[in-house]
Formats: structure tokens, sequence, C-alpha cells
């Protein structure tokens, strides 16, 4: 069942898996196990479902924390009925969902020691995708531990303590959250895309993984078979340093500086100046706006009449344009549509 978490006018949010207990506030997850996969849940109850507290009174939080651990379980099930290859951030959320079907968390090793006990459900799940059956058995092959499927061996690292990975994938997201910058405004979209084209050429590696090599390939690839100008490869590469230099930083990993003084081939000697318009030009193309008369036109007029960015004029509201005042002119602020290079107060000049 669905519940609506936000409601605006025509909009609609629904979140799947959370649920309210009568007279509580606290929000669950509740999800039932499909019947093929249930055997890899040792602790479920008789009705088949995941039921636990969320920790947490906000909608929106309790929402975002159900679609994390429905992506982890789905990618679990996946697995186990071979959907799909685990391949890097794959393996990570597989790992975390295997935990969690056992009721653990990472680094909870460390609390089982202290009473000298071990979680007798997850060992027993280990031996049995090692194919171990025997005391003889574990005699035989003492590293049995380590032939387990690679989602196996990460969940066991992740509770033994040891940190997960890090993804390209991953670095991004956290990256953004650490700066603040929202991947649906023209900087974060940017900056996901040149990631995601950085990914499909040379793959979605861990942060160390990554080479100067690879650094390389992709100048070749934009400036070669993408055809860009050698100013545009010297911003995608902008777009990627940061996130590099920013994860590694905060996750105290070794920056390797692959985009560090990369050599772009005659740098800036592609480049070509572009002539201004004549004031003879504008005013025709002015006159031609007013004429047509349309949203789209006014756009181009009003960018001729003060001289602003396309998105400095569509990212305009009502209030920054200031017509009944002796001299009119119009406001250029950053507001919740658009960010800005810089911020000014220009007045119109009449044409």
């Amino acid at each position: 069942m669905s519940v609506v978490i936000f409601e605006l006018g025509a909009i609609v949010v629904l979140a799947k898996y959370i649920h309210l207990k009568k007279n509580s506030e606290v929000w669950y997850f509740r999800r039932r196990v499909p019947e093929d996969v249930r055997h890899y849940y040792p602790k479920l109850g008789k009705r088949g479902e995941i039921f636990h507290s969320l920790k947490t009174k906000d909608p929106m939080e309790a929402a975002r924390m159900a679609d994390k651990l429905a992506t982890q379980q789905d990618s679990l099930w996946d697995s186990v009925r071979g959907n799909v290859n685990l391949v890097g951030p794959e393996t990570v959320e597989v790992a975390h969902a295997i935990l969690d079907a056992h009721d653990l968390k990472p680094g909870q090793k460390a609390e089982y020691d202290t009473y000298c006990i071990e979680p007798e459900d997850f060992m027993s799940t280990l031996r049995m995708e090692a194919d171990v059956h025997s005391a003889d058995d574990t005699r035989a092959r003492p590293n049995w531990f380590r032939e387990v499927p690679p989602e196996y061996q990460m969940a066991q690292d992740l509770f033994n303590g040891k940190k997960a990975p890090l993804f390209l994938s991953d670095a991004l997201v956290k990256f953004q959250e650490l700066k603040g910058e929202d991947p649906t405004t023209k900087k974060g979209a940017d900056r996901v895309r040149v990631v995601e084209d950085f990914i499909g050429l040379v793959g979605n590696l861990q942060i160390l993984d990554y080479s100067r090599e690879h650094a390389n390939e992709y100048i070749h690839y934009l400036l070669t078979e993408k055809g860009n100008k050698t100013a545009t490869v010297k911003r995608r590469l902008n777009g990627l340093r940061p996130v590099f230099k920013t994860v590694c930083r905060e996750f105290e990993l070794t920056d390797r500086q692959i985009f560090e003084g990369n050599h772009i081939p005659n740098l800036g000697e592609d480049s070509k100046d572009r002539l201004p318009f004549t004031n003879t030009e504008l005013q025709t193309i002015w006159s031609a706006c007013v004429q047509q008369d349309d949203d789209m036109r006014w756009i181009i007029a009003l960018m001729i009449d003060t001289g602003m960015r396309l998105g400095e004029v569509v990212g305009l509201k009502v209030e920054d344009i200031k017509i009944d005042d002796p001299s009119p002119y119009v406001i250029v602020r950053p507001n919740d549509a658009r960010s800005l290079k810089w911020t000014c107060h220009g007045i119109v000049p009449p044409l």
C-alpha cells in the first residue's frame, strides 16, 4: 500500500513500504518478501514481511530510507534469481541487503566479539554458499570464507568493520551532498552529465582504481570521437577534478591527481572569435521581435535591451521588473529558479 507524503494541486507523491502504527508518529518499513527468496531471511516472521522501525517522524525522510532499503532488497533478489551479474556498486547494495536480511549491521562484529558469540544464521549462510558442510570441510579448506560469492564476501567484510569501496557513481552523490550542489540545477546536471560520460567510457570503478591513462583516454575520446573543442574538454575536466579531490580528502584516500595538469593538445588554438551584431542588425532583430510579439521574441528583445544572458532573462520573476519606476530597470539576482555567475542591478536603456 502506498502512502501520500506530498500533495500540491495536481501533483501527488506516493511512497511505498512505509507504515504508521496506530497512535504512533514513528514510521515503519513494511514489505512482503516474495516466496522464492524467503529462505534468505532466516529471521522472517510468519507473515513473510520485513517490518521494522525507521526511527523517524518525517515522512519524506522515511520515504528516502525506505527507497534505499527496497533498492538493496531488489538487487539481492535479482542476484539470487540470476537476473543480473553483479558489478561494482551493485555488489555493495546486495551486501547491505544480505546483512539486513540477517538483522545485522556493518561493523557489528566487534559487538559480537565482546560477548564471544557469532551470528549463527549468517555464518551458516556463508558456509552454505561456500559449500562447507562439515568440520572436515573446514579443516580441509581453512580459507573457505574467501570462496563465497563476491556479494557474500563483501557482506562479511562490512560486518567485520571494513569500509565499503567507494565507486565513482557514489563519489558523485557524496560530492554533491557535501557541496550542497543540486543535481537538478544546470551546474549540478552538467556535472552529472560529465561524470556519467566518463563512466560510460572507462567504467564505474573504485576511485583509487582510476589512473592517468583513463584521464588521457577520456581527453582523446572527447577530441577525436566527440569532436569537442579544446576549451570544452578543459571545462569537462574541471567538472571531474573536484569530485576526485573532495571525496579523497573527505574519505582519507590518497588523491592520485589524475586530473591535475592534463595536457590538452593545441589548447585554445581551435577557438574562433565571433563578431558582435552591429547596431543596425540589433535594431532589425529587435523590431522583428516586437512585430512577432510572443514570449520567445520578448526574451530576445529583453536580452538586446539589457545585455542579460539567456538564463538570466528566463529566470526573471515579475517582481524583478520595475517598469513603473521613473527610470525603469530590471533586478538580476539569484532565486529558486536558477543561480547566477554574478549579481547586478541593470538599468534598462531605451533602444
